[in-house]
């Protein structure tokens, strides 16, 4: 499948989400083929994988995302991080003063100003030489209660990233989604979800 974000830099209409149609419960082995086809560098724009999002359960934000999807209609960022708990992991990464770095957040922010440090679960993995255009890697998420991996393999090398969420409370169930920002375009093949029994 290839996915394709719109092609206009600075426009939040141009972001793009796919969800899956099924809501997974408890701990999760999330894994597929990723394969950048952009080659962007210039503009700062990141992939996203969020994990078990699911709404506030308000009126404007119900449980269930996909009755909120007019509120997402332009893909904006804070109509995520504010409106969704999910946990999230950043990769692929671009921009022309900060790149190639990988990261996880855990969704809600309490404000708009909050979402930089207030939702990063730490540590951010700077300078990630992984990614490359035209490369094909193998990603393997696992959420185990507290501890979320994001494991990256290509040619027998493999990086592993890690990170403890303890200290947000626990993400149990959701769909899984791929978030594109602004002129991105990816390749996914093979995508398997697993629950734990």
């Amino acid at each position: 499948m290839n996915f394709n974000a719109g092609p206009i830099p600075g426009e939040h209409a141009s972001h793009a989400v796919l969800w899956t149609k099924q809501s997974f419960e408890g701990d999760l082995k999330i894994e597929y083929e990723y394969t950048r086809l952009d080659t962007m560098m210039a503009v700062t724009s990141v992939n996203i994988l969020y994990i078990q999002a699911t709404g506030l359960g308000t009126e404007e934000s119900p449980e269930d995302i996909f009755l909120s999807t007019t509120t997402r209609e332009e893909p904006y960022m804070s109509s995520y991080y504010m409106n969704m708990n999910s946990l999230h992991i950043s990769y692929a990464t671009t921009g022309p003063n900060r790149a190639l770095y990988v990261s996880s957040r855990r969704y809600p922010a309490k404000t708009l100003e909050d979402f930089g440090e207030g939702t990063q679960i730490h540590p951010i993995y700077e300078d990630i030489d992984l990614f490359k255009p035209g490369e094909t890697y193998q990603i393997t998420t696992i959420k185990e209660g507290n501890l979320l991996t994001f494991t990256v393999e290509r040619n027998g090398e493999t990086h592993s990233f890690e990170w403890d969420t303890s200290a947000f409370p626990l993400v149990t169930e959701g769909r899984v989604g791929f978030r594109h920002m602004w002129a991105r375009s990816s390749k996914y093949k093979n995508i398997r979800i697993y629950e734990k029994n």
